[in-house]
């Protein structure tokens, strides 16, 4: 992986983001729970807009020396140092398809802010909200999975959970 970023993929990195990042008229929001999807191997796996920060080139990571297998490495996003980690390896028996291109940055409930890395930059797509209520309802894992309005299966990640120490190393 070359570690030039060139200026038409920032471009449309930027883009996307701030489509992301731009909330859905408030009709749309009553019926629709939106989320940032991607691809890891052959599963679909997606965030909640309000947990979503921002989308970042891989090449932004600083590789840490002898650093668990989840984590990628450290980058600066807003003045602050956060971890980059790998959701394959967090999602223990997940497997790639191709080498990650971006990196997905959320926050949890806490306030925590890590990267994740994904095969390809997010699209967002709807989901009946309560799909995502009958789906969560008594979970406490780091993902559900349920239906996507386009009728394809789609894991929800629960950042929170996913963060745990034992969710985030695969060591629970």
């Amino acid at each position: 992986m070359s570690d030039d970023f060139d200026d038409v993929s920032r471009a449309v990195l930027r883009a996307r983001a701030d489509r992301l990042r731009a909330t859905p008229d408030e009709d749309a929001s009553d019926s629709t729970y939106w989320v940032a999807a991607f691809g890891l191997g052959d599963e679909r796996f997606s965030v909640s807009l309000p947990e979503m920060l921002a989308v970042l080139p891989l090449t932004a990571v600083t590789p840490v020396p002898l650093a668990p297998n989840a984590v990628l490495g450290m980058l600066r996003f807003q003045g602050a140092l956060i971890p980059a980690l790998s959701l394959a390896s967090m999602l223990v028996g997940r497997a790639v398809r191709r080498d990650p291109v971006a990196l997905v940055i959320v926050s949890s409930t806490s306030g925590r802010v890590v990267a994740l890395d994904c095969e390809q930059i997010p699209g967002v797509i709807g989901i009946d909200p309560s799909r995502v209520a009958i789906a969560r309802d008594g979970v406490s894992e780091p993902f559900v999975e349920l239906t996507a309005e386009d009728g394809e299966p789609i894991n929800l990640l629960d950042v929170d959970v996913l963060l745990t120490e034992g969710a985030a190393f695969g060591s629970g």
